[in-house]
């Protein structure tokens, strides 16, 4: 009875085994190792106090981005699409010089669009390698190259206190030294610690992935980067701003969660959505339509005033423009309005009802919602927001309307007459469709129109103003066909009523005051006569 038992027990302990090796999964790879290769992180948000600097590209970009890295103490966390500015590869240099123990961590795109790219990247990664930190507190490494298509991304941690999230790569027309020429882009820098950990977990998660790879040092990669600052035209009118409050931030990457928190944030306007996309594809793929691209059109059918500015340069973004313009969604090319040929409206920004801003990297292309690494954020705050807004006015009231009339030209100002009156005359505007309805002009008293003193509206191609006292005047005109497109502004044209006009009956240049003054003191002796007559009578 006892070996019985024995072996009843052997015999159901060989069939458990024998259940187990064919019902238990087989073991895996470590989590470090296989966890890392997800791509499910949530978009996140958070409420609460947040220091934000907003910037742009020309205007301010590089200011903010230079002062950042020279106040950094002890690390730099940069991950980027590529690299061909030589002066920010500077700026790592000196941080290095700086401070020995400065650990600096650099991941860039292990693909590029250009082999142009390809050359100024490997020759600032070769550059950097020649410095005695490198391989000891400086490390410079290529992306993941089975996930992730491109890394596309550009944010950057410094001493994990702030996070920069831009539209613009390392190139001096992303961030020019001069900040009178360049593409035009957004950028935020954050100080927010849930926020700043968020974007160093994603760092870190790709940095650790199992097909990045260290940059091994090649002489034939050494390459001399200008220092050549290239200048322009364009008045820089819009400064870095930062803003102290309590404010959500949402923090977005592809392919995570990209889609579904555009979408959502497409869907929620309810008054205004403007959009700055350097390009937009009509489809994502054989088979899939440009979600984005619908739920625009769906948002105009409730009524609300959408507008899109893309680069006029993108020969695809013309089907894309025909489109969104017969669903009634207004248009318009960004060419280069930045100070000089070549540079590109390069932005990748959403505003929603003047309240929500999106700045990130995230071009409206499959690769960039499904394949690549792209970081963004969605800050919901009336003053944040309306930083970016008065940037999109700027470039939409400068952009040139798809389908819209052609821009007036304003012929020289007449010169003021003795009433402190100037006369403006314009060309006629051409509607590209219908026709139009009237032409609408400003007055500031500078070139770059950001203080309006006047505005006026006339069906006719002349207008007089009156009564205007001493200063520079500038003037603009724009025409507004039925349909409520606006052309871009004409020329700026200028005059100068000159002191003394003041009084607009008087002649300038004239001694007015002494004139006057002798007139009153010739007038005393004959009042006084005149009372005491009037008291004797």
């Amino acid at each position: 009875m006892k070996f019985q038992r024995i072996r009843r027990q052997a015999i159901t302990a060989l069939l458990v085994l024998i259940l187990a090796v064919i019902f238990l999964p087989s073991p895996q790879p470590s989590s470090a190792v296989d966890g890392t290769r997800s791509f499910d992180k949530p978009a996140s948000t958070y409420t609460g106090p947040a220091t934000v600097t907003c910037f742009t590209s020309p205007d301010s970009s590089w200011a903010v981005l230079r002062d950042l890295m020279r106040s950094t103490q002890n690390e730099m966390l940069i991950c980027v699409y590529s690299i061909s500015n030589g002066f920010l590869i500077n700026e790592v240099e000196n941080a290095l010089e700086r401070n020995s123990s400065m650990e600096i961590k650099i991941l860039v795109s292990w693909k590029w669009a250009s082999s142009a790219e390809r050359t100024y990247t490997k020759g600032a990664f070769y550059n950097l390698s020649q410095h005695a930190a490198f391989e000891n507190n400086l490390w410079l490494f290529y992306s993941e190259d089975t996930d992730l298509e491109f890394t596309h991304g550009k944010y950057m941690i410094y001493d994990r206190e702030v996070l920069i999230v831009q539209s613009c790569n390392w190139a001096k027309s992303g961030i020019p030294p001069r900040n009178s020429t360049g593409n035009r882009e957004w950028g935020v820098a954050i100080r927010q610690p849930d926020v700043v950990n968020y974007f160093m977990d994603v760092f870190t998660h790709d940095w650790l992935l199992p097909n990045t790879e260290p940059y091994t040092p090649s002489s034939g990669d050494a390459y001399t980067f200008s220092n050549y600052q290239p200048g322009g035209s364009y008045t820089a009118p819009f400064p870095s701003q930062t803003i102290s409050d309590t404010m959500s931030i949402q923090c977005v990457v592809s392919p995570d969660n990209s889609v579904d928190t555009i979408l959502s944030l497409i869907r929620s306007a309810t008054s205004t959505l403007h959009i700055q996309q350097m390009y937009i594809r009509e489809t994502w793929g054989a088979t899939y339509a440009n979600q984005f691209l619908d739920e625009i059109i769906n948002v105009r059918k409730r009524g609300v005033d959408c507008r899109v500015i893309m680069d006029i340069k993108d020969d695809e973004n013309m089907e894309v423009a025909n489109t969104l313009w017969a669903a009634g969604v207004a248009v318009a090319w960004q060419g280069e309005h930045w100070g000089a040929t070549g540079y590109w409206m390069h932005n990748k920004g959403i505003i929603v009802d003047d309240e929500k801003v999106f700045v990130s990297s995230i071009n409206w292309s499959n690769y960039s919602v499904s394949q690549n690494r792209e970081a963004g954020v969605i800050i919901t705050h009336t003053g944040v927001a309306g930083f970016f807004a008065n940037v999109f006015q700027w470039d939409w009231e400068h952009a040139q309307r798809f389908r819209g009339p052609t821009s007036p030209v304003l012929d020289d100002v007449r010169e003021p007459d003795i009433n402190g009156e100037v006369g403006l005359f314009w060309s006629e505007s051409t509607p590209l469709e219908g026709s139009i309805d009237y032409y609408q002009i400003q007055m500031s008293s500078r070139d770059t129109f950001n203080t309006i003193l006047g505005v006026w509206e006339t069906n006719h191609l002349q207008y007089i103003i009156r009564r205007l006292g001493a200063g520079t005047y500038y003037f603009r005109v724009r025409a507004v066909d039925e349909n409520g497109l606006f052309s871009p502004w004409s020329n700026t044209e200028s005059t100068t009523v000159v002191p003394g006009n003041e009084f607009p009956f008087l002649i300038p240049g004239y001694p007015w005051e002494a004139i006057l003054l002798s007139l009153a003191l010739a007038l005393v002796p004959v009042l006084i006569i005149r009372r005491r007559k009037h008291r004797f009578a």
